[in-house]
């Protein structure tokens, strides 16, 4: 595994904001990229549909993972920098 020199890094320097999706690999997870929260409401909340309802709201670029912890909190698992920015910033 090749080792990063981080002596060389610059504040100023540009991000690349490249994402390869085939060097994360499945079953990769930053815990930096995830969220948890609840839905602010009694009623049952229907994990499936609400699954697709979150993809429809949020449009991932990248995608999302949710899973349900314990009722009622989730974790929204995001795989790239961009979409959870968006959802910090934008909502809901």
């Amino acid at each position: 595994m090749e080792q990063s020199n981080i002596s060389d890094l610059n504040i100023n320097d540009e991000v690349d904001m490249e994402f390869n999706l085939e060097e994360a690999g499945e079953n990769a997870i930053d815990l930096s990229l995830c969220l948890e929260g609840r839905f602010l409401t009694n009623i049952h909340i229907r994990v499936p549909i609400m699954k697709e309802r979150m993809v429809e709201v949020w449009k991932p670029i990248c995608g999302i993972t949710i899973d349900e912890l314990k009722p009622p909190l989730f974790l929204f698992c995001f795989y790239h920098i961009v979409d959870i920015q968006n959802v910090l910033k934008g909502g809901p």
